[in-house]
């Protein structure tokens, strides 16, 4: 099995996650910006990671368009086989039952919420930190076969958002409810969710925050706004308003 993982300015959880989490793959593919030196320097400790650079998050005026970088990833890792989507900041367990994945199903975990990340040392047991609510199969993990009909054409995720906040939902809407299964296991998000839409905003380990945080705190306000009033047409590459 193969996975691809994208990170930008999100080094110091990689450096956690991508070691513990690369033993459960043939290959490791993390697509990440020419600019971010220290993210590749994470990757290159790690036997069976590779890095894919790639200008393609900043496009047409995009804050982060995350699944236009995923499809040019895709491209670079083959498309074949079993595939595994998943953030920057999961841990996943020591095993992961995979027995009984099927062709023809997306697969997703539920995940623990461990929202202050320098409470996490290495811990196998979970159960201190709260299970998260999640309906969709959301982008954290994102498990399924290449082979699959229900893919459709390419590109298999939505490559037209400002944000990294959409092309998941697009992905996993390919597969109607019944096709979406929750695997027998759990997984670790490190960190707060639904705040890193436009780019990194969460302080990193060290308690510093991206030079950027406060105009990408203020887009995500702002998206939320526009979307009460006109839906999700300006969250799209294309549209007037930006959310830069």
């Amino acid at each position: 099995m193969k996975s691809i993982v994208v990170c930008v300015e999100f080094d110091d959880l990689l450096a956690i996650t991508l070691p513990r989490n690369a033993r459960h793959f043939e290959r490791v593919l993390v697509v990440t910006s020419p600019a971010d030196e220290a993210t590749q320097h994470v990757v290159s400790a790690v036997p069976n990671g590779e890095v894919y650079a790639t200008d393609a998050f900043y496009r047409q005026g995009a804050a982060f368009n995350k699944g236009l970088a995923l499809e040019q990833g895709f491209d670079v890792l083959g498309r074949e086989g079993w595939l595994l989507v998943w953030d920057a900041d999961i841990v996943m367990p020591d095993r992961m039952e995979l027995a009984d994945v099927e062709i023809g199903n997306l697969y997703s975990p539920h995940r623990r919420m461990c929202r202050n990340p320098g409470e996490y040392h290495g811990q196998t047991d979970w159960t201190r930190w709260p299970i998260q609510g999640d309906r969709e199969h959301a982008g954290y993990f994102q498990l399924f076969h290449a082979a699959d009909p229900l893919l459709g054409d390419r590109p298999w995720y939505g490559i037209d958002w400002k944000h990294a906040g959409g092309c998941d939902s697009d992905f996993q809407a390919r597969w109607p409810a019944h096709k979406r299964r929750r695997l027998p296991f759990e997984v670790l998000h490190l960190g707060v969710e639904h705040v890193n839409w436009h780019g990194r905003c969460q302080p990193r380990l060290d308690g510093s925050l991206p030079p950027d945080a406060q105009a990408r705190r203020k887009a995500q306000r702002r998206m939320y706004r526009e979307r009460r009033r006109h839906g999700f047409r300006q969250e799209k590459i294309g549209s007037e308003a930006s959310p830069r």
